[in-house]
């Protein structure tokens, strides 16, 4: 075939059937991923700017209403100064927080790293949240308004605060973008103050363990949101929230950590006189719980083995649920009792619940709260109000509420239960309509850089996105597997993908 004589005098023109062209499917490909690298920017930069704005706002309210404390010596601490009396709980509870929280909820064998950094950034934000937020309501509730004096109580009221919002997380992890999380964080420890405020200060109910204010709040909060992000996809069976070996192995070892440090936080608030007794109950409830997992577990699971599910989590459902009588002479043999009922009802909820509201309900709990957190939050609420009827018979004055205050102890667990869910559907619909629900589940890869050899290619080439990077990376199924030999030199995937 003649080359076509071009219109210009001296010049051919190229045939055009000749020169190479791109298909459909590579234009359709980097589309995808031109589309997919915007929405990471996207998500990025709200990312920064709703957490640095927080953060602003946090800093600005420190500097105008917040000073340091002077240390008293009330009788109730013994005498002793706040750091003597407190900062010991409060070194405690921060080990459960920052290592026993975040280790438990790596079970998920793709979100590990989402596990212990997000709960990380949890506390960071809740603590200094929490202590404006309850220090507010207090004030509200003296009708006398004055610059916080902070000192270590306040430190430990900030930490029952992130507590109450890493229970939440666990029910959306894996489901949940880090912007997502900041705002749902932000939003839960209002409410959690204006729970405080009314059971507290207005109803004056007992629960110096938080089994009513923190493990039930929390729970049902975070149930709440989760309904509203969840989708078909992020439901019991999706591939990625299968456990793994060494997985479990650091989960149980978070597990371990709560175990160790659960009576401190528990004992935190208690006065010199019912510190000891908060310990020995907080430490019977827990051996209790324990004892009736292993024995639940191993009849009840598939082949009649221990599942480990059961041991990471209900193995120390005795703590929420002795928290709120702790400090009520319960009696050892009362102690013991609610942590074996505890750990009966947290194992069956995981065995029988947890799929039944997954299937019939479609609610979908990442981390099983309301088998850990919730229905023994509920226990320890119905056996306060058991103990307050039985003791303030006998002695009125043992109580703030006197005879009533059983009653008042039933109103504060409606009141917990009606603003959690509340606040928690307002917050999932908020977090809905501002942004989409995510399509990857249970999955670092969307918002961390990972080691090439946890890339998953499978779920970039259902999507036609071969490594999401920016649009000029121009990354291909055979440049993947250039950047996997890479990380047999130790290469993060970010780091191959620049190399090539």
């Amino acid at each position: 075939m003649q080359p076509q004589t071009a219109d210009v005098p001296g010049t051919t023109s190229i045939d055009k059937s000749s020169a190479p062209r791109e298909s459909v499917d590579t234009i359709s490909r980097k589309e995808k991923i031109k589309d997919a690298w915007n929405k990471i920017k996207w998500e990025s930069w709200t990312f920064a700017i709703v957490l640095g704005l927080c953060e602003c706002v946090f800093l600005a309210l420190y500097c105008s209403v917040v000073t340091y404390g002077e240390s008293d010596f009330a009788a109730s601490k013994g005498g002793l100064d706040d750091v003597t009396f407190y900062y010991k709980a409060y070194s405690d509870i921060a080990i459960m927080m920052f290592i026993g929280f975040g280790l438990l909820m790596t079970f998920l064998k793709k979100a590990s790293y989402t596990s212990v950094c997000m709960s990380f950034l949890i506390i960071c934000i809740c603590t200094q949240w929490a202590i404006l937020v309850v220090a507010f309501w207090e004030y509200v509730a003296a009708n006398h308004f004055h610059k916080i004096p902070l000192n270590v109580y306040w430190l430990v009221q900030g930490m029952f605060g992130s507590a109450t919002v890493l229970i939440s997380f666990g029910a959306v992890i894996g489901k949940i973008s880090p912007v997502q999380l900041v705002i749902m964080a932000v939003v839960e420890i209002f409410f959690y103050g204006l729970n405080i405020y009314v059971g507290d200060f207005i109803l004056k109910s007992t629960d110096i363990g938080g089994s009513m204010f923190i493990h039930t709040f929390g729970a049902y909060f975070g149930l709440c949101v989760s309904a509203f992000i969840s989708n078909k996809k992020s439901k019991h069976g999706h591939v990625n929230k299968t456990p793994q070996y060494l997985n479990d192995i650091f989960s149980m070892i978070g597990t371990i950590f709560l175990w160790v440090y659960w009576p401190s936080f528990n004992s935190a608030p208690a006065t010199i006189t019912t510190r000891q007794q908060t310990i020995i109950n907080t430490t019977l409830a827990q051996v209790g719980c324990t004892i009736t997992t292993y024995i639940m577990s191993r009849l009840l699971r598939h082949g009649m083995k221990f599942e480990m599910e059961d041991l990471q989590n209900a193995a120390v459902s005795g703590g929420v649920a002795v928290g709120a009588t702790a400090n009520i002479m319960i009696q050892p043999g009362g102690a013991l009792g609610i942590g074996l009922i505890s750990g009966i009802i947290s194992v069956l909820g995981f065995r029988f619940l947890t799929p039944f509201l997954e299937k019939r309900l479609r609610l979908h709990d990442s981390c099983g709260i309301h088998n850990l957190h919730g229905m023994p939050g509920v226990l320890g609420a119905i056996a306060s109000i058991v103990a307050t009827g039985i003791y303030s018979v006998n002695d009125p004055s043992l109580f703030k509420q006197g005879r009533a205050q059983a009653g008042f102890q039933a109103a504060a667990l409606g009141v917990t239960l009606g603003i959690a869910i509340i606040s928690g559907c307002i917050t999932g619909l908020i977090l809905m309509g501002l942004f989409p629900v995510r399509t990857q589940f249970f999955d670092d890869d969307k918002f961390f850089c990972l080691p090439v050899e946890l890339m998953d290619e499978k779920n970039r080439a259902e999507e036609g996105l071969v490594g999401v990077y920016p649009p000029d990376a121009n990354i291909t199924s055979v440049e993947l597997q250039d950047i996997k030999t890479l990380s047999d030199r130790g290469v993060t995937r970010a780091a191959a993908a620049d190399i090539m």
